[in-house]
């Protein structure tokens, strides 16, 4: 019966995919809405840029469901970015594992700050009036065992991006995550996503996001991660990522990646990610940089991100 279902969840991600073919030639930034849920919610994701074969902590309620079961008892994530004067990002979450499967909660919250208001011709009737600018999803997410070595989980998030300010047309939605994590040797595990299923209001579109990936540990400690994905987001151009992690006395982490996307965009250097994070106890705090990142689907200057997790 399992194995059956698990079938089953590998021909909806291949269907999926198929119901919107149409789409993989509708390449570009700005032709979707709701770019946010691209933004990264862990550190991995912008160093290595290779995270659906990994633990991510709670993280994962975002990145793959199914691999909440890969971590026992509890988790908590919170990761945070300053962006320009006073706007930024952050994303927290929760999972939890028992026999009954995996759960999951998260939200991922922008903030634009404060923003002039101004009418087309510039007059002074809005001289000193401003508004703020928030996209907001928030997420539950639900994983189950298939059989002994693999995991199928399901996440869906409720998304809301709008301004604060009378007469503005918010946008909401619904956006549905399915993924799928198998152990097919002792050492590694591989994985596959569909992203990004579901609807916006106000005629925007939203587009699924199909990943493949997996992750190798070696070295007689099992310390060092040899990770790879490949990404086909329906709105752009696939994208391959590739890195590594080291834990070194495991206390203290480095992690190094590249992703085609940002290779073509900025060049090898300006695209490799780093990282490093230090585990005291059951608390670990992590810190990723990326000279260029391309994230809302155009390239970013400059990416910090800070992230704390903690298992229990």
């Amino acid at each position: 019966m399992r194995k059956n279902l698990f079938l089953l969840i590998a021909i909806m991600l291949i269907g999926s995919v198929s119901a919107n073919a149409s789409a993989l030639f509708n390449k570009g930034a700005g032709t979707t809405g709701a770019q946010m849920l691209k933004l990264p919610a862990s550190i991995g994701e912008l160093t290595t840029g290779a995270v659906i074969a990994s633990d991510n902590g709670a993280a994962n309620v975002t990145i793959n469901p199914a691999n909440i079961l890969m971590l026992p008892g509890n988790s908590v994530s919170f990761l945070y970015s300053s962006w320009y004067s006073d706007a930024g990002y952050g994303y927290a979450g929760f999972t939890k594992s028992s026999a009954r499967g995996g759960f999951g909660l998260g939200i991922k919250y922008v903030g634009y700050g404060s923003l002039q208001d101004r009418t087309k011709d510039d007059s002074a009737s809005t001289a000193g009036r401003t508004f703020g600018a928030t996209d907001m999803a928030l997420t539950a997410a639900y994983s189950k065992l298939m059989g002994t070595a693999g995991a199928a989980g399901v996440s869906i998030s409720y998304i809301r991006q709008g301004f604060s300010i009378s007469g503005a047309k918010n946008v909401s939605g619904i956006s549905v995550d399915l993924g799928l994590t198998k152990r097919v040797l002792p050492d590694l595990f591989v994985a596959g996503t569909v992203r990004r299923i579901g609807y916006l209001t106000q005629g925007n579109t939203l587009l699924p996001e199909v990943a493949a990936g997996a992750r190798y540990t070696m070295l007689k400690g099992k310390n060092l991660g040899i990770l790879g994905e490949l990404r086909a987001p329906l709105d752009n151009t696939p994208s391959v990522s590739v890195g590594a992690d080291y834990t070194i006395g495991k206390i203290m982490k480095i992690s190094a990646g590249i992703n085609t996307a940002d290779l073509m965009a900025q060049g090898i250097l300006p695209g490799i990610g780093l990282g490093v994070g230090v585990k005291v106890s059951m608390i670990s705090i992590d810190f990723g940089y990326k000279p260029a990142y391309k994230g809302l689907g155009s390239l970013m200057g400059g990416v910090l991100l800070m992230e704390m997790k903690a298992k229990f």
